[in-house]
């Protein structure tokens, strides 16, 4: 798959494309349905398939609402090209390209740059100033401009429609099994382990400090987790929050203590799967008050990997 980060670098061969619009957070089994489609029809004919998605989401940009996202753009970029994708376009979503009309739309990009011969999207799909535009009208543009539109059904389980707003609801509730069963994968969280002050291990529980990227969706809590590192899964036991009891707010970070290990693992990326919420995170009113309840936190995480061994 070849990543082009702006329209002005993209460069698609005369025989034109398979597009595939949208934003695409979590790549759930409804996206993935999508994009497997727009890499079969443009196989069938022969050309190449475009994946056009955008950065920052643009309710960010249109509504000034701040959206955390289920995958970084790095992981999302990553899992399209696991299903076949030729060409990954993310463009800049900027007020400019918010105004463009629908017609400006399909003109100016989906012709002009993309040379578009068939468009596949989602039934739900939206596009143009205002979002004046929607599946109807992209099928009767398709046949002024000459393009074929191919509108996906949306995808159900047990009759609820799989959607990313959905699937963030979920996440920030811990209800993770469902996560996973919209997803067709588990949830992960990614990053660097990094140096900080070791306020774990002045307790006896050592931690990995995680700092993934700022628009990804974290919800609060002490978890049960599975850890990935070095390619080894192991259990764990994560505090995603702001530490009440050694401060006093700020950016929620990530602390994962890992069953039974004592590497060293600094600047290593480590992979989380969180599989279930213990509790809120809460401030101590002392350190024996905390280790405590650490202790607590700790049985219960091994009782649950000793359970599904």
């Amino acid at each position: 798959m070849r990543f082009v980060p702006t329209l002005r670098e993209i460069n698609v061969c005369a025989e034109g494309s398979v597009v595939t619009i949208g934003v695409f957070d979590g790549l759930h089994l409804g996206h993935q349905k999508v994009i497997r489609q727009t890499v079969e029809y443009a196989h069938k004919i022969g050309v190449k398939s475009v994946l056009l998605t955008f950065k920052p989401h643009p309710e960010e940009v249109v509504a000034n609402k701040r959206i955390k996202l289920i995958t970084s753009y790095a992981q999302k970029r990553e899992m399209v090209g696991k299903l076949g994708i030729d060409i990954y376009n993310e463009i800049e979503f900027t007020p400019s390209f918010a105004s463009l009309s629908p017609e400006e739309f399909v003109q100016k990009i989906l012709k002009e740059k993309l040379r578009v011969r068939a468009l596949v999207l989602g039934d739900n799909y939206r596009f143009g100033k205002q979002e004046q535009g929607d599946s109807r009208l992209m099928k009767r543009l398709g046949e002024r401009y000459a393009f074929r539109v191919l509108i996906v059904a949306p995808f159900k389980i047990e009759g609820e429609m799989v959607s990313s707003s959905l699937i963030r609801s979920l996440i920030s509730q811990g209800r993770f099994r469902q996560v996973e069963r919209y997803l067709g994968r588990p949830w992960t969280i990614r990053g660097k382990v990094k140096r900080e002050r070791g306020y774990g291990r002045d307790l006896g529980y050592p931690t990995a400090n995680l700092f993934p990227p700022s628009e990804l969706i974290l919800p609060s809590g002490v978890f049960i987790a599975q850890v990935k590192v070095d390619r080894e899964l192991r259990g764990g036991l994560v505090n995603i929050g702001t530490r009440p009891s050694f401060s006093s707010g700020g950016e929620k970070r990530i602390e994962v203590y890992i069953l039974d290990f004592s590497q060293e693992i600094y600047e290593k990326e480590i992979e989380v799967v969180l599989k279930k919420r213990i509790r809120e995170e809460q401030r101590f009113s002392s350190r024996e008050e905390l280790i405590s309840q650490i202790r607590k936190d700790e049985e219960e995480a091994r009782r649950y990997w000793r359970e599904r061994c």
